[in-house]
């Protein structure tokens, strides 16, 4: 393989991404060298914009400087804009934290020459590495997957567009070009599970069985394919069925297969609890449990989270619940933004009606002038409308089915302690209508999911 055939190949599995900045990761290795030297190609030929970045660990001692030096000859060679992150390693740092502060550094690197894209040089060999990495340790299918050649991480993009490439072709590429680059004498010694299996079992196999590396390249490539489709049905349901209440609809999910759910609740705690650790599998069965079970049942997620089965929804409760700040109304047309839904406060005409006391309620404006919107609050009650006696509003909501994870988000109207208006639910004491008043009609805008229950 020659550096342009190189270069082909990394401009066609980089085609979603043309037009974007690039940032190379480079560490002065065989692979990061090649791949910068195939896009310094593409820069020349097809206008890509690219830069690259450098993480000095100080784990090697000269060795790392050493590296460094090597880079930036490299760089300033090609007219390649570079930028060095030299890193101070804390006692005992070994692979786990150099991986994880070189992926901070080259985000913060490329963020700060206005990248969206870091390009890695993982490839064919490393993705094997990978595939029989996550075997070993018990990986699902996600797992068996190995690297994606695109992938997005703490909202950057990473591309690898080495996954179809060996480590021998590159060197060959580098050698017929007459290029050099630096050996980690690290790499040769079998102190870790990635190194032992790129040293000792890789060969193995390829003793037994010649071609065993890229097999299972491609076998990751296949699995990786099938999981995309698997990630796009996830997506689409949550666009579905997401609405922004922590909530989605159990019959919807009653129409799922076992694994689908699984999937999808997984996804689901991903996208709202991102900070937290992924659901481990005895985790993900008891939310997944929830689904058949009676109605208020509980299962504990991490972080103090928790699973809730309600009525006709399954609930992501986090630890506490963000109150919208309660809003005095003053008896004139206005417009209030609450959290995802949005009342609108207008003159009555006549083809409003007098209301349905879910979505809409009309009211003398008098009335309304002093009245509270606000979620509820201990000692709540309300006198149902055109019904006699007195209701505590915690049974006022259980008459109404309405799920014990959406009442602290219920907007109500409310005077003292009085509820005068479940937001969408019903009426409480409100006055009956005299289209002589000044009349004002009061319309919820948004998705009020306990309308569903």
């Amino acid at each position: 393989m020659t550096l342009e055939q190189l270069a082909a190949r990394v401009a066609e599995q980089l085609a979603p991404l043309r037009g974007e900045r690039l940032m190379i990761a480079l560490s002065g290795g065989a692979d990061s060298v090649a791949l910068t030297l195939a896009l310094c190609r593409l820069r020349d030929t097809v206008g890509w914009s690219i830069c690259a970045a450098h993480v000095n660990h100080g784990l090697r001692g000269a060795e790392s400087d050493s590296d460094q030096v090597f880079v930036e000859a490299l760089c300033e060679r090609h007219d390649l804009p570079l930028c060095c992150t030299r890193l101070s390693p804390p006692m005992g740092a070994g692979e786990t934290w150099a991986r994880e502060a070189r992926y901070q550094a080259l985000f913060d690197a490329a963020r700060a020459q206005g990248c969206n894209v870091v390009v890695l040089a993982h490839h064919q060999d490393d993705q094997a590495e990978t595939l029989l990495e996550h075997l070993l340790r018990g990986c699902g299918p996600e797992g068996l997957a190995g690297m994606r050649p695109i992938t997005t991480r703490n909202g950057m993009t990473l591309a690898r567009p080495l996954l179809t490439t060996s480590r021998a072709e590159m060197r060959e590429a580098l050698r017929e070009a007459g290029e050099g680059w630096r050996e980690d004498a690290t790499n040769s010694e079998a102190f870790c599970l990635r190194n032992r299996l790129r040293l000792e079992l890789l060969p193995a196999m390829e003793a037994l069985a010649p071609g065993a590396g890229v097999r299972m390249a491609r076998a990751a490539r296949l699995q990786g394919a099938e999981q995309q489709m698997l990630e796009d049905m996830e997506a689409d349901f949550l666009r579905a069925y997401e609405r922004g209440w922590r909530a989605l609809p159990l019959a919807a999910l009653r129409t799922l297969h076992p694994v689908m759910q699984g999937r999808v609740l997984r996804r689901w705690w991903g996208e709202l609890a991102a900070e937290l650790p992924r659901l481990e599998e005895h985790q993900t069965a008891a939310f997944m449990a929830l689904i058949t079970a009676s109605a208020g049942s509980r299962c504990n997620l991490p972080g103090d989270w928790h699973g809730e089965r309600g009525s006709c929804f399954l609930h992501l409760v986090p630890p506490t619940v963000a109150r919208v700040p309660g809003v005095v109304l003053d008896g004139t047309p206005c417009t209030i933004a609450w959290g995802r839904l949005t009342l609108a406060v207008r003159a009555w005409r006549s083809e409003d009606g007098h209301g349905d006391g879910k979505r809409v309620q009309v009211l003398p404006a008098a009335f309304l002038a002093g009245c509270v919107l606000r979620t509820r609050e201990p000692g709540d009650w309300l006198r149902p409308f055109g019904g006699g006696g007195r209701k505590s509003l915690q049974d006022a909501l259980t008459d109404r089915k309405i799920d014990g994870a959406f009442r602290d988000r219920v907007p109500l109207l409310c005077r003292e302690k009085e509820v005068l208006w479940i937001a969408g639910a019903a009426a409480g004491n409100v006055p009956r209508i005299d289209e002589k008043e000044k009349l004002l009609t009061l319309n919820w805008g948004g998705y009020m999911p306990w309308l569903d229950g």
